[in-house]
């Protein structure tokens, strides 16, 4: 009974401090997560603002594709033969 808590405790102990020993590594991965997520919403607020210049760019080019239009329309309708 001693034996198994005494193994008990030695494999508890091992894992508490090799949970101990493993921080660094935590705080770097986390850092670097961190990291990778800041530039992924500087990417998205990027393409947002393209997002949003291609749409003003779409109104100008669908206002200019009405004009031509009725250009076209009025001279189909004055032609005669």
């Amino acid at each position: 009974m001693n034996k198994k808590l005494l193994i008990t405790g030695a494999v508890a102990s091992i894992v508490l401090l090799a949970g101990c020993s493993s921080h660094d590594e935590m705080e770097t991965s986390m850092s670097n997560l961190t990291n990778q997520v800041s530039e992924l919403s500087d990417k998205v607020d990027m393409i947002a603002d393209d997002q949003a210049s291609m749409k003003s760019d779409l109104a100008t080019v669908a206002s200019e594709a009405e004009r031509a239009n009725s250009r076209i329309d009025n001279i189909a309708t004055t032609y005669k033969k």
